[in-house]
């Protein structure tokens, strides 16, 4: 029952710089920090953001329903002072069985599941 013409899914994951992404805590921190700084954006997007991996090897990625079908909106993309590290890829779950397969997991997964085949020790909602 989604507007497909008027929302779109998108897949983002942090690039790590240096050290980052070797300790759980540290790794936990950017991850709240990211989504507390796009608060503003929850009129128009609802996520499922992840720490995946185990220390010393940590991700952090998710999947976001934004409002728009084409664009990320401007308060992700240029409001949000961290965006600029995260790579994006718009994702077409009605078309794809891999994209469908990913958002699936993401949304249904509770901590200590796999998603994407790595364990998921944090999970954080975004709404």
């Amino acid at each position: 029952m989604l507007d497909w013409e008027g929302w779109a899914f998108w897949r983002f994951e942090y690039e790590k710089f240096g050290k980052e992404g070797t300790v759980l805590y540290q790794t936990d921190n950017l991850l709240t920090g990211f989504l507390s700084r796009a608060e503003h954006t929850t009129k128009y997007s609802f996520a499922r953001m992840a720490v995946l991996g185990e220390e010393p090897s940590l991700d952090i990625a998710g999947v976001w329903l934004c409002r728009g079908p084409v664009e990320i909106p401007d308060g992700l993309a240029k409001e949000h002072p961290q965006f600029e590290y995260m790579k994006s890829r718009k994702l077409d779950p009605r078309n794809n069985k891999a994209d469908d397969t990913l958002v699936r997991e993401y949304f249904g997964a509770v901590e200590g599941d796999k998603i994407e085949g790595r364990a998921a020790p944090t999970l954080r909602w975004h709404k």
